[in-house]
């Protein structure tokens, strides 16, 4: 956790002494193993070293293993530090009430066995920790790779979400993670980016703005109620004629492809389905988001360690993600320019697309990020 205060001098200067802080703290913990490391080495590895005359000299060999071993015992202490000391005793979240530090209570290993052995979904993971730990509306998932915090009462939103909310930043990995599909935009950027941008999209969803969509959004789901009936009314086929039309549908299909319309409408000024690259953009979402047990492990491995890390190891899900991430953007570029060729020759309307370019304060990648945070989040 960090945070931006309100005046712009103060959480420079506050940033920075923060900054200065860590990495101060971070050498002196090095400093410290490295000279822990090498006691151990005098004391209970003498051979390795030969004393004489002059002073002190090691061979080559004693040189290669007292690296060794001192990068072992410096690697154990800082382990320890990560894992037991820096969240007990310096940690600014310590007083934050938190799952006990135990091989089975970290948090990574324990979604991994909830998730996929005892089958909850993440909805009933967070209420069973919520209401197995007694906290005031905070609770600290703590694991090896960092602290999370996770919101359990709803009187902490104002603070986390309006009144406090440059205090709070997203986790890093969930950040890069999510900006593959979601866009380096309003909901993964931070700082004074995210200030700058608000400002934009504030502009662009005013309430007239707003208002003027209605129309559309009311015809997108008058037909998809009508499609459902159609679907409702041919499974019906061959019934009874006095009898009720029943049939079965699976909601979320519809449910996507309905908003997808809404979205494409609000966004582009066009239905999706007319859009050039919407059986492209459909596929994508639909492989992105697809429920199997490793696509949501690859998930949870790049939000709770490192994505880059993730990213390199040799596994199909890791190269299907990243193949159609890159495909969702090079799409949404070629939208971004084609809607910013229809605005300079006047054919610009209504939609978000139009709205941005005539921001002229974005670049055509910009308009891109922007384009897949609002079609990810519809």
């Amino acid at each position: 956790m960090a945070g931006y205060p309100p005046a712009e001098p103060v959480s420079e200067n506050f940033e920075l002494l923060h900054e200065m802080a860590l990495s101060t703290a971070n050498l002196g913990a090095l400093l410290l193993f490295s000279g822990l490391g090498a006691l151990v080495v005098l004391n209970h590895f003498p051979e390795l070293l030969h004393f004489d005359s002059l002073g002190v000299t090691i061979s080559t060999a004693s040189l290669s293993a007292s690296l060794l071993i001192s990068f072992i015992i410096n690697s154990a202490f800082l382990f320890l530090y990560i894992v037991v000391i820096y969240p007990a005793f310096i940690s600014p979240l310590r007083s934050i009430p938190r799952v006990k530090i135990t091989c089975h209570q970290m948090w990574f290993p324990r979604t991994i066995y909830e998730l996929f052995v005892n089958n909850l979904n993440p909805g009933e993971l967070f209420l069973k920790v919520a209401n197995e730990i007694p906290n005031n509306g905070i609770l600290a998932l703590k694991d090896i790779t960092g602290t999370r915090l996770l919101v359990t009462k709803g009187n902490v939103l104002p603070d986390l979400l309006v009144h406090r909310s440059y205090e709070f930043y997203k986790p890093e990995g969930v950040r890069a993670f999510l900006q593959n599909f979601l866009g380096n935009a309003l909901f993964t950027c931070e700082g004074e980016h995210h200030k700058f941008l608000r400002k934009i999209n504030l502009r662009i969803f005013s309430f007239r703005r707003v208002k003027d969509m209605y129309p559309m959004m009311w015809k997108s789901s008058l037909a998809y109620v009508e499609a459902l009936h159609e679907e409702i009314q041919r499974q019906s086929e061959g019934a009874a004629s006095d009898s009720r039309p029943t049939g079965r549908v699976d909601i979320s299909r519809w449910a996507t492809s309905s908003t997808l319309n809404v979205m494409g409408n609000a966004t582009f000024g066009m239905n999706l389905s007319d859009v050039k690259y919407a059986d492209d953009i459909k596929q994508v979402y639909k492989t992105l988001f697809d429920p199997s047990k490793e696509m949501l492990l690859y998930y949870l491995m790049s939000i709770w360690t490192s994505f880059g890390l993730v990213s390199m190891l040799p596994w199909g899900v890791s190269r299907i993600f990243q193949e159609n991430s890159k495909k969702l953007r090079a799409i949404y570029l070629k939208l971004a320019q084609k809607g910013k060729r229809a605005v300079k020759s006047g054919n610009g309307g209504a939609d978000i697309l139009s709205l941005l370019v005539e921001t002229e304060s974005l670049s055509d990648d910009e308009i891109a990020e922007h384009l897949l945070t609002y079609l990810a989040a519809g």
